[in-house]
């Protein structure tokens, strides 16, 4: 994880070279958690994808999870 110049975040993330991730992102972690799909990323050939989320400050607080649909 990295901060972008503008405060945004960036992700990184390794899993399955060419299985399709969903990026998931949730404000607050108390049950029920609403996780909302930010992104649909598919791995590279070495199982690496990144993800910029360029709402991030928008959020006073931001968890991300990857899930495969």
């Amino acid at each position: 994880i990295s901060t972008l110049a503008d405060g945004n975040m960036q992700l990184g993330f390794n899993g399955q070279a060419g299985q399709l991730y969903l990026i998931q992102a949730a404000d607050n972690l108390t049950p029920p958690i609403a996780w909302t799909t930010v992104s649909t990323n598919t791995a590279d050939g070495g199982g690496s994808f990144s993800f910029d989320d360029l709402t991030a400050t928008n959020h006073g607080y931001r968890f991300y999870r990857a899930a495969t649909p």
